[in-house]
């Protein structure tokens, strides 16, 4: 079979798989959502497809969320409507989005390790329960995936073309690229808008040559403001400040970082102190408005902010506890700890940890594991979302959820570290028969 079909079908069974379980978890939950987040998603949707004002309840609620996912969503419901069936379009659509994971990661793949270890990643992806399930529920993961996979696309045949002194212009492009990518991906995602600034430090320190690495950089960073611009202007036309993604930055820190805190996400403590502060402020004669919801988001920052300063141990306890939680080898949630879950959950994760453990072992043993070495510069590049997630979350709440965008580049380290093995034993059992 050529690369083509192989790649037909293994794109054609990552669909049928995620059709399949989101048949089966529409039929196992009440009601059209499990999960607060796809409601919130859904009537935001459903607003831009009615024309009206993008809001989520009222008008301390037109930044609560960027609107990516939820404009894509709003072309689902045009077509299929509020109903039932807009909501299994709705599914369908996420599975859609989880094949073009998959395919994204293969081309990845291509750029990076190879064919085979980039088709044995596919295949990983395309069955695995955490990025199935990514490719199922109605949440922001969906389409982010892709647009993630897109970015870092372009940011490796960005790399490919300086290590090839290739002329300036495909660097350019492909930086220009990357920079939109990243900005389509923040628009679903707003916890990624950061990654690319963390990405432009990294090469300008470790990879050579540092003027065409920073030039780069620069540019990406400059497609990715051009890409966020238009929700920038927005935001600053409605609360007349700059708000790079949303005014929910104060409660997630809050939900992380408050007396009670357990490294889950519990929004109990944040309703309690958004509630004192909406008392306070209609009681100063205020009204419910954009400038609400601002200070509201700037108090709940403080609140979390100031905690954490107060309470440096506890901190850094949760901090570890986060993390745990983050990479955990099974679901933390007690509704998916039933044993045919974890250990399928846990049988997949460990294929990736132990590859990518094995993968950094081969490459510092073949002293290629130096950033200025185009091997190491890849893989350094593979293991960044990992990283900038791992950062993250023990910041704000932690919880499997949040790693899986990471594990698909993981993966094709995976499977480059697994393949090479095989074919270094095979060449052993070859040479003493």
């Amino acid at each position: 079979m050529n690369r083509r079909n192989q790649l037909l079908v293994l794109c054609g069974v990552a669909l049928a798989v995620r059709l399949v379980v989101a048949g089966w978890w529409q039929t196992r939950i009440e009601g059209a959502f499990a999960f607060e987040d796809s409601q919130s998603y859904w009537e935001l949707a459903t607003r831009l497809a009615e024309g009206k004002t993008y809001q989520w309840g009222g008008p301390e609620g037109q930044v609560f969320r960027t609107p990516g996912y939820p404009w894509l969503l709003s072309g689902v419901i045009r077509l299929a409507g509020t109903e039932q069936g807009g909501v299994w379009a709705a599914r369908g659509f996420s599975a859609m989005c989880g094949t073009l994971a998959v395919l994204a990661l293969y081309v990845l793949g291509r750029c990076t390790v190879g064919h085979v270890p980039a088709m044995l990643a596919g295949w990983w992806m395309a069955v695995s329960p955490e990025p199935v399930s990514a490719g199922v529920l109605i949440l922001g993961e969906a389409p982010f995936g892709p647009l993630m996979l897109m970015q870092l696309i372009c940011v490796a045949n960005a790399g490919k073309k300086i290590a090839d002194r290739a002329a300036w212009w495909p660097i350019i492009l492909w930086s220009i690229a990357a920079g939109l990518s990243a900005a389509a991906a923040s628009l679903m995602r707003p916890s990624w808008l950061l990654f690319t600034p963390l990405l432009t430090v990294l090469a300008f320190v470790f990879i050579k040559p540092r003027k065409q690495t920073l030039c780069v950089g620069c540019v990406m960073l400059a497609a990715l403001c051009a890409g966020m611009f238009p929700w920038w202007m927005r935001n600053y036309q409605v609360t007349g400040h700059f708000v790079p993604t949303t005014l929910q930055v104060g409660a997630s820190l809050y939900d992380g970082l408050n007396p009670i805190a357990s490294g889950a996400s519990n929004f109990e403590p944040v309703n309690r102190a958004s509630a004192q502060f909406r008392h306070n402020w209609l009681a100063h004669g205020r009204q419910i408005d954009a400038q609400y919801e601002l200070a509201l988001n700037r108090h709940l920052f403080h609140l979390g902010r100031n905690w954490a300063l107060a309470h440096p141990g506890e901190t850094l306890q949760l901090a570890a506890i986060k993390f745990q939680r983050t990479w955990n080898l099974w679901p933390n949630e007690p509704g998916l700890r039933s044993w045919p879950i974890r250990l399928t959950v846990c049988v997949a994760y460990l294929v990736v940890i132990s590859g990518t453990a094995l993968a950094g072992w081969k490459l510092w043993r073949t002293s290629l594991l130096p950033l200025d070495q185009p091997a190491g510069w890849m893989a350094g590049l593979l293991v960044l979302p990992a990283v900038y997630f791992s950062l993250l979350h023990v910041v704000f709440v932690g919880s499997i959820r949040y790693r899986q965008p990471a594990l698909g580049p993981m993966a094709l380290l995976a499977a480059w570290a697994w393949w090479t093995y095989w074919q270094e034993r095979k060449q052993l059992l070859l040479r003493g028969s």
